[in-house]
């Protein structure tokens, strides 16, 4: 079984498809494979386990979760905020499966000192989704505030990246130059009852887009931290190996994040009989 360098979870139609350094993403997303990419169904969501069980100790992964119900422009439909982070209705669901099951992924990731970056929009408040407050209680995270305007993109799009290694503190040296375009990314407008909302400019869509100096940028700084990551991950590897074979076997699924990615379903999906 060949081993990936490289995976683009929920990655959208504009995912990392350039080869960079050498390299080419592992796309999966609703919009690439249908069912079989979408992580809201059993067989989407094994598909996205296996390869993330596939990517090489070292490796890397890049992961973009549906920001929509997330961010400041949905606040009065969705219900979410600062108090209420989980929100109501099916499109706040959706959303908070689709966090959930990242994040059991991306705890696939660290067992394998796989370096990954979960991306973001500088508004998001995903940060405070109950099982991604879980997963920062098990893994440490870097956090880090840029702009995709510092890496070529035509608007400057402040972005957070929560990261699991350091090599991220690197993305700066990478900038170049900023060529920006106004764009319409907000709309903002007064309803009928007189009441000032906001919504997504029609520009806001293909802003989703990574420049290729981010591309680039991800991939020098894994390139120049790769050696010690891969050590890392080999004595990491052995370790837990040698702590399972010590275990007494009584392991179990902890029901708030069984319950939070529906796990059930997807265990029973992966251990059923053709």
């Amino acid at each position: 079984m060949r081993t990936r360098q490289l995976s683009n979870i929920l990655a959208g139609l504009n995912y990392l498809r350039a080869p960079v350094a050498g390299r080419r993403a592992v796309p999966i997303d609703l919009e690439i494979g249908g069912a079989t990419m979408d992580l809201t169904t059993d067989i989407g969501f094994a598909n996205a386990l296996y390869h993330a069980a596939n990517l090489r100790e070292g490796a890397a992964c890049m992961a973009a979760p549906v920001c929509g119900s997330f961010v400041f422009m949905s606040r009065g439909s969705t219900g979410r905020s600062i108090a209420n982070p989980m929100g109501y209705g099916e499109s706040c669901r959706i959303g908070n499966l689709l966090v959930s099951r990242t994040m059991v992924i991306l705890l696939i990731c660290a067992a394998k000192c796989v370096w990954f970056c979960l991306e973001q929009p500088g508004t998001s408040i995903m940060e405070l989704h109950t099982l991604f407050q879980r997963f920062i209680k098990i893994v440490a995270l870097r956090k880090l505030k840029l702009k995709m305007g510092d890496y070529g993109a035509p608007t400057l799009k402040p972005t957070i990246l929560y990261s699991s290694h350091k090599a991220v503190d690197l993305l700066p040296n990478y900038q170049v130059r900023r060529r920006l375009v106004q764009k319409q990314m907000v709309k903002r407008y007064v309803d009928g009852k007189g009441k000032p909302r906001v919504c997504g400019g029609m520009d806001l869509k293909r802003s989703q887009a990574y420049p290729k100096q981010f591309g680039v940028a991800l991939a020098a700084c894994r390139t120049s931290t790769s050696s010690s990551r891969a050590r890392m991950a080999k004595q990491f590897l052995q370790a837990a190996r040698r702590s399972s074979n010590e275990a007494d076997g009584r392991r179990h699924i902890d029901k708030e994040w069984r319950d939070g990615a529906e796990l059930d379903s997807v265990i029973k999906f992966l251990t059923q009989r053709p």
